[in-house]
């Protein structure tokens, strides 16, 4: 909408998104929930003109009829949708997730500067989001961060102080906790959770990096288990994850900062790696909390 009142199309082909939100480089992300032509929830960054994968919205195109918009089919539409920057598994993650926001506290959070928090409605819960720009194209990391709100966790925004505020609902959808609204605050207290607290493809495997020192003697092939699998375009709604299957950790090495894995894989695109690190303690003998960690693969780095 300009200051004159006129109205421009920005983009197309979203579906329901929950959640819009703008980066510190004023970058425009949005967040799209699991439905028809949408196999999971997914993040994108919307570019302007470009067409975002589910097609009603080409009904405002004079360039297609209504009946190529039905029988259209997914071969065709693939050919020019956008790739989300993260798919975001459902029910292990979120159902109905909600705005993004990020990180900007300086640490007044915690150790998360930069990444990305979002809420779940369905699961009342939150997980992070941490983008890593691989020949200038947005992927990332997708983990577990937070449980057990009183309802479902749609609104997400920090205040100066570095808490989080978390506003809720579960009108419209069934949501855990067991309310139907609800505002809450949350604040850095303590010590940091021993966590997985990002991951970072390189050019032959990823870098799982923990918010604490780790144990050296839990680091071997069998500490960290590793899947992956693709979600396909379809008109359906919601698909299950696509020819997963395991793939072998061929070395696994603590780096010389004591908190990071470097491990080893095969690698391919257009996949969603999934990384089960339950195996991995801290010195002090901590088990990670959240346990199973998601990454999508858009690009690879070059050797």
């Amino acid at each position: 909408m300009s200051p004159q009142g006129k109205f421009e199309p920005y983009a197309m082909g979203l579906r329901s998104p929950v959640g819009i939100g703008i980066s510190p480089e004023g970058e425009i992300f949005y967040i799209d929930n699991q439905g028809d032509w949408v196999a999971t929830s997914k993040m994108h960054l919307l570019k302007p003109d470009r067409f975002f994968g589910h097609p009603v919205s080409f009904r405002d195109n004079p360039g297609f009829s209504l009946e190529e918009i039905r029988t259209g089919s997914e071969d065709y539409f693939d050919q020019f949708r956008e790739r989300p920057v993260v798919w975001i598994p459902q029910v292990e993650v979120a159902n109905s997730p909600g705005n993004p926001v990020w990180d900007t506290t300086e640490g007044k959070f915690g150790p998360f500067g930069g990444q990305i928090f979002v809420g779940d409605q369905t699961q009342s819960r939150i997980f992070r989001i941490s983008l890593q720009k691989v020949n200038g194209v947005y992927q990332g990391m997708v983990v577990n961060f937070l449980d057990g709100f009183r309802s479902g966790a749609i609104r997400l925004c920090f205040d100066p102080s570095g808490a989080l505020w978390v506003g809720q609902t579960a009108r419209g959808w069934n949501a855990k906790g067991g309310e139907l609204f609800g505002l809450e605050k949350v604040t850095r207290y303590g010590a940091t959770p021993f966590e997985i607290h990002d991951i970072k493809l390189t050019d032959t495997g990823f870098n799982i990096s923990f918010t604490e020192l780790i144990d050296p003697i839990q680091v071997n092939l069998d500490t960290i288990l590793v899947e992956r699998h693709h979600y396909p375009y379809t008109r359906d709604n919601g698909a299950p994850k696509s020819d997963l299957e395991n793939v072998p950790v061929q070395s696994a090495q603590m780096l010389v900062d004591g908190k990071t894995i470097s491990v080893k894989v095969n690698l391919k695109t257009d996949k969603v790696y999934e990384f089960e690190v339950s195996g991995v303690r801290s010195l002090k003998g901590r088990r990670v909390i959240a346990a199973k960690a998601y990454y999508t693969v858009n690009q690879l780095v070059a050797p």
